[in-house]
Order: C-alpha cells, then structure tokens, then sequence
C-alpha cells in the first residue's frame, strides 16, 4: 500500500488569511509559503506543519548536533529513531518513584520525550509506517524538525526559524535568540519532503 497518493492537499490557517503556497511534484516535493504578519508577533518558531496519519508512529533524523558525544538515549543526539509511545514508560507514574525507564520515554499524550523533542539543523528527518514507507524532510542542515501526537494524527513542523523553548529561570538569556517579527514583515521559507 503505498503511503501517500500523487496529489496533495494543502489547508491553511493565518488570522484570516490565505498565505501563498506552491507545491511543486517530482520524486522530491517542493513546498514554498510566503505571508506578511498582520501584528507584531514575538514567535519561539515558524514553518510548515504538516499532517500524518497516527500509523506513522515512528521518527527517524540525521542531524549536526552541537556537541561531539550524546549518551545513547539521549533526546538530542545527532543520529537516532523514536517511537511515538514506549511500552516501558508509565504516563500514570508517580513523581515520588524512580522510573524504571529511560527519561527519553517519559511521555504525555502528545508523545513521548523522544518522538516530540526539537532536531535542529536536520540534515533529513521523517516519519515511517512499520511497512518502510516514509516522508522525510530533506534539508542542509538549515531546517528543524518535530513532530507530535494531535487530534488523532501524527502532526510535523518543518521550521525555517527555532528559538529556545519557553522557560522562564533562562528567559534572560534566551530573549537573545528571539527573532520578533514586525506588522507588514515577510516570512518565508522552503521545505522539500520524500515521500517513499
């Protein structure tokens, strides 16, 4: 069965506006979007989400990491696979007990640690089906990936623009990577996805 049908459709949502998108079909997809912020916006990233189904249950991603050695498990490692949920992983545990399970299977309902967390700088990151098929984001090693349980499906971002997460002890120090976006600026960008 193959994972993907040749044409493809696109829903946008943007405060009441269409932005432009162009898709280009070829053994890699090409996806274009361009739009003009309608107020001041402060955002932690921006990009293209897209949508899978939830038997897509499993990333996978080559990336430059910052550092030169990442324990095995670790969330961040240049190299690696997740599965949306881990048997091992209790979701119901108590704080007050010592898990049993990797800190990269902790999960809440929108996937564990591992499958949702950030990969910046991917060189190709995707999705499988247990068959093999995949989409894949193909880039440089200037795009981000992430991906996430929602609403029954399998969501994914592809970002041309990361920022630091929301946290507030270092909050100081990551207002330096903020990128605001002022009234009327252009945000664009490119994402090219394999579909196999």
């Amino acid at each position: 069965m193959p994972a993907f049908s040749s044409t493809a459709t696109i829903r946008a949502y943007c405060s009441g506006r269409v932005p432009t998108v162009s898709i280009c079909h070829s053994p890699i997809h090409a996806v274009s979007y361009s739009f003009r912020a309608l107020t001041d916006v402060n955002p932690r990233q921006w990009g293209v989400v897209f949508d899978a189904p939830k038997t897509m249950n499993t990333t996978f991603w080559n990336r430059k990491g910052q550092w030169s050695v990442y324990p095995d498990d670790h969330i961040s490692r240049p190299v690696g696979k997740a599965q949306l949920f881990y048997s091992d992983a209790d979701m119901n545990a108590s704080p007050r007990v010592q898990p049993t399970w990797s800190w990269s299977h902790d999960a809440n309902r929108l996937g564990s640690g591992d499958f949702r967390s950030m990969r910046r700088n991917i060189f190709f990151a995707g999705l499988e089906y247990a068959s093999g098929n995949t989409v894949t984001a193909v880039s440089n090693g200037n795009k981000h990936w992430r991906s996430w349980l929602e609403e029954g499906k399998i969501r994914f971002l592809v970002a041309d623009s990361v920022t630091a997460g929301d946290e507030m002890f270092l909050g100081g120090f990551y207002e330096l990577t903020r990128r605001p976006i002022k009234e009327g600026n252009e945000i664009k960008g490119h994402v090219k996805l394999l579909l196999k």
